[in-house]
């Protein structure tokens, strides 16, 4: 799972259809995991805008990482 995925279509049409959607990991011993998910979309009023989602991870079961942080300004589990 560490590096850099590249994502051009999701499960849903309406939400998870970006022209290039870059999501990252990146595994230190002993340290959260990193999370970064970075794509563009069209606004509401016409215009680009680029969304960074910055989020960490634990292992608080083994086999699962929970992922915490803030997506598109909201507080995200």
């Amino acid at each position: 799972m560490e590096g850099t995925w590249y994502v051009t279509d999701g499960f849903n049409p309406y939400y998870d259809c970006f022209g290039c959607q870059e999501l990252s990991f990146d595994f230190k011993k002993g340290q959260p995991v990193d999370y970064n998910a970075l794509y563009n979309l069209i606004a509401v009023n016409g215009s680009l805008i680029w969304n960074d989602i910055k989020m960490k991870g634990t292992e608080e079961t083994p086999g699962i990482i929970t992922m915490r942080g803030r997506d598109s300004g909201f507080e995200n589990v």
